[in-house]
C-alpha cells in the first residue's frame, strides 16, 4: 500500500530566503511497498516543532488508484493491470527481505517460506499464458508445487528467477521501484526534495542498510540519503504528536526513556530509546532477530484453521499446510480478517464449512471454530510471544538501566498486528504507559528527522545491531565493534604477516555474535596491498573497521612503522 502524506511546516525565519527545505521521507515496510511523507518547506524557514499541522494527507488505499500511480502509462485492461501490480508489490516484499543478503545466508527454510508466500499470488492473479494450477511432475512422477518464483544462487549473490526466464537482482529491482515513486512525488507536488531519510528495521545489519542506502541514492540520483531505524522514527514522530497537542507525556524539557518493540514480516526487534528535551534520541540498546516475524504468527493461524477442518473431516491437515499454495492463498486474506475482529472484539468464529467468519447472529453449528486472543497469543503463538518479550527484557537489560526506568513501551503496527500481545504486556509491566504508532506514521517521523537535521534541530545517535570482527586462521572471530556500541563507532587491531616477504593480506569480515565463523554471517574481505618486505611477522599493518552513524562499514589500514595509510581493497556483499 502506497501512503503519501503532505504536511506543511510554518516557522521561524532563517536569513537565506532562496533555500528550500522539502523533504521526503520513505516507510520501507516491505508488505506493504513504501510509504511516504512529504514535508514541504516554507520560503527556507526553519521548522517550529511546536507548530506543526498536516497541510494535506492523501492516502493510496484504493486498488484502481496504486494502479494509475504505478502504471499510469499502461495500456493494459484492469484485470491484467491488477496481477501486474500484485506482482510489483510481491517484487518488492521480497526484494527488502533479500536485498544485501548472501544466498546462503538465507537458510533452506526461509527460502522456502519466501518462495511459497511470493508464488501464492500467481494463482490469484494470473498472467496470459501461464500453467493453471501450479502444478508440476517431478523426476520420480510425484506431483509438487510449481513454483514461478524462485530464490537462486547467481555467484554467490542472492537473485530472484521468474520462470526461468529473468534474473532479477532485489537491489536493482529497489531502485527501479523507488525511482518510480519519488517521480511521482516530485511531478504531482512539483517540488524537489533537499533532503530524503529512509527507515529500516532496526535488525537489518550493515549489508541491508548500505544496499538499501545505494538503491535510494541511485533512484534519487543523489549520494545524500538518510538511514533511520523504525523505532526511532516511532519515537519522534509520537513525541512530535504529543507536543502538538499539549501531551503530558510529551516531556519537552525533560528525559524519558522508551522500549520501542517493533515486528516487521520477517524481523523482530526491541530498542530502548532516551529522548532529551525532545530534541536528543539516544538508542541505549537493541535486540533483534531475523528468524520470526509477523508471517510466523499468520502461518500457525492458517495451520491451526487448516489442521481443525481436516480433524472434523477426518483428513490429514499437515501435508497439505507445508506447500500448498492455493490454500494458504485462500486463508492468507481470512487470517488478517481474524486478527483484525479478534483484536477489536476478543473472539471471532470461523465456519470450516465455508471458510469464512460466521454470522454472530445465526445459530451455532459444528462446523464453527471459535479463534480468540487467549488461544493466540497463549497457545499458537506462545513461543513467539514469550520470545518476544524476553527481547525487550534483553534490551533493557543491555541499556544498562533498571525496567523502574522504562516510562512507555511503544508497538509499532496495530493491534491487529499480533492479537493478545498488548494484554501480555499489560500483564508483565502493568505500571507502564503502552502506545501504538502505525506503520502509516514512520514516513512522517523519517521526513521530520530528514529536515530537522539539516537545520540541526536534532540529535539522533543510533547503535550497532550486530558485532563485527575479522575470521582468523584458527577459525574464531577477532570482534573489533561490538553490538550495541553507540554510532558512529571504530575499532582496531594490529595483524602480522605469516611468511617472509609477503605483498598482499586477505582479512574475512564476518557480522553476529557467535565466537566460530560458521556461525556467523560473511560481510566480504579487506584485502591489503603492497606490503613492504621482512621476515614473517615483522610486517604489522594495523586495520580499523569503522562504523558511521547509520551503521554502514568503513575500513582504514595502517603502517605500524610508519603511520602512513596502506592501499587496500575491498570486496563486500552487495
Amino acid at each position: 500500500m502506497l501512503k503519501i502524506l503532505f504536511i506543511f511546516f510554518p516557522g521561524i525565519e532563517d536569513d537565506d530566503k532562496n533555500k528550500t527545505s522539502n523533504s521526503l521521507g520513505l516507510a520501507m515496510e516491505g508488505k506493504n511497498g513504501i510509504n511516504m511523507a512529504i514535508i514541504k518547506g516554507d520560503g527556507g524557514k526553519k521548522p517550529n516543532e511546536l507548530n506543526e499541522e498536516i497541510l494535506l494527507k492523501k492516502n493510496y488505499q484504493n486498488l484502481e488508484e496504486l494502479i494509475q500511480v504505478l502504471m499510469a502509462d499502461s495500456k493494459d485492461d484492469n484485470s491484467l493491470k491488477v496481477a501486474k501490480l500484485n506482482r510489483l508489490k510481491v517484487l518488492m516484499e521480497l526484494s527488502m527481505k533479500m536485498v544485501g543478503r548472501k544466498y546462503k545466508d538465507i537458510s533452506n527454510e526461509e527460502r522456502n517460506t519466501l518462495e511459497l508466500e511470493a508464488n501464492r499470488y500467481h494463482t490469484t492473479y494470473p498472467l496470459p499464458g501461464e500453467l493453471i494450477p501450479l502444478e508440476e511432475t517431478d523426476e520420480k512422477g510425484n506431483k509438487r508445487v510449481r513454483m514461478p518464483l524462485k530464490i537462486v544462487d547467481e555467484e554467490g549473490a542472492a537473485k530472484i528467477d521468474i520462470n526461468a526466464k529473468y534474473r532479477i537482482d532485489p537491489g536493482d529491482f529497489l531502485t527501479i521501484y523507488t525511482k518510480r515513486l519519488i517521480n511521482h512525488a516530485e511531478d504531482s507536488t512539483g517540488l524537489e526534495f533537499d533532503n530524503i531519510t529512509v527507515t529500516v528495521p532496526a535488525a537489518y545489519g550493515t549489508m541491508q542498510r548500505e544496499a538499501i542506502k545505494n538503491s535510494v541514492n541511485e533512484a534519487a540520483n543523489r549520494d545524500d540519503v538518510n538511514i533511520l531505524t523504525r523505532p526511532v522514527a516511532a519515537a519522534v514522530i509520537l513525541n512530535n504528536q504529543r507536543m502538538a497537542q499539549g501531551h503530558a507525556m510529551a516531556l519537552p524539557n525533560g528525559e524519558s526513556f522508551k522500549v520501542v518493540f517493533d515486528m516487521t514480516e520477517a524481523s523482530l526487534d526491541s530498542s530502548v530509546i532516551r529522548t532529551r528535551d525532545a530534541k536528543d534520541f539516544q538508542v541505549m540498546a537493541n535486540v533483534g532477530d531475523t528468524s520470526f516475524g509477523v508471517h510466523d504468527v499468520d502461518q500457525r493461524i492458517i495451520e491451526y484453521i487448516i489442521n481443525e477442518k481436516a480433524k472434523r473431516e477426518n483428513k490429514d491437515g499437515k501435508k497439505s499446510a507445508a506447500r500448498n499454495v492455493e490454500i494458504v492463498n485462500a486463508y492468507a486474506s481470512l487470517v488478517q480478517s481474524i486478527k483484525h475482529n479478534t483484536a477489536e472484539t476478543g473472539a471471532v468464529t470461523v465456519d470450516l464449512a465455508t471458510m469464512s467468519e460466521s454470522d454472530g447472529k445465526k445459530q451455532r453449528s459444528d462446523n464453527d471454530l471459535l479463534i480468540n486472543k487467549n488461544l493466540i497469543s497463549r497457545t499458537l503463538c506462545k513461543d513467539i510471544y514469550s520470545w518476544a518479550l524476553t527481547h525487550i527484557e534483553k534490551s533493557i537489560s543491555q541499556a544498562d538501566i533498571s525496567e523502574q526506568d522504562i516510562d512507555e513501551i511503544i508497538i509499532i503496527g496495530s493491534p491487529s498486528k499480533m492479537p493478545g500481545f498488548y494484554e501480555l504486556l499489560k500483564e508483565t509491566y502493568p505500571k507502564k504507559q503502552i502506545s501504538f504508532v502505525y506503520e502509516d506514521d514512520l514516513a512522517v517521523g523519517a521526513a521530520i528527522v530528514g529536515r530537522k537535521l539539516k537545520y540541526q534541530q536534532i540529535k539522533v545517535t543510533e547503535v550497532l545491531c550486530r558485532s563485527i570482527g575479522i575470521g582468523l586462521y584458527t577459525g574464531v572471530i577477532s570482534y573489533l565493534l561490538f553490538r550495541n556500541s553507540a554510532l558512529p563507532c571504530i575499532g582496531g587491531c594490529v595483524y602480522s604477516t605469516l611468511v617472509d616477504d609477503q605483498e598482499t593480506m586477505v582479512l574475512d569480515v564476518y557480522e553476529g555474535e557467535r565466537p566460530h565463523v560458521k556461525f556467523c554471517r560473511y560481510l566480504g574481505e579487506v584485502t591489503v596491498l603492497d606490503l613492504p618486505k621482512g621476515q614473517a611477522g615483522s610486517v604489522k599493518c594495523e586495520l580499523h573497521l569503522k562504523m558511521n552513524s547509520e551503521g554502514i562499514l568503513e575500513v582504514v589500514a595502517k603502517n605500524m612503522k610508519t603511520g602512513m595509510q596502506i592501499q587496500f581493497s575491498q570486496k563486500f556483499i552487495k
